[in-house]
């Protein structure tokens, strides 16, 4: 991985965190403005909300497996996916709730 590389992955990352802080929910149990929360039904009122954060790194983290088996290189398009995900991830971090995952139901609609 070159400049290009790290180039890409700066310059996606404020893309992204940019356009996670705009249209993302303003504050904790907020909706956003574009886009969705992944809220998971359990029963008796109880929903587990899976926050970007954590699909985000899941998914970085099997980019990174992926690349490796297959002796794959670290790209700049591949820096940018990366950038782009630590970007929109980091913007999870203004919520007072980013750990807590079990939660009850929002019955509004």
């Amino acid at each position: 991985m070159g400049k290009d590389g790290i180039i890409c992955f700066v310059l996606a990352a404020i893309i992204a965190f940019t356009l996670s802080w705009v249209f993302g929910a303003k504050h904790t149990g907020g909706k956003p403005k574009i886009g969705f929360s992944l809220v998971l039904y359990k029963g008796n009122n109880a929903c587990l909300h899976i926050h970007h954060w954590m699909y985000m790194a899941a998914f970085a983290a099997l980019m990174t497996v992926i690349i490796l088996i297959s002796k794959g290189t670290f790209n700049p398009a591949i820096m940018g996916i990366y950038g782009a995900l630590l970007g929109a991830s980091l913007t999870d971090l203004r919520y007072s709730d980013f750990l807590k995952v079990n939660v009850a139901c929002n019955t509004e609609k």
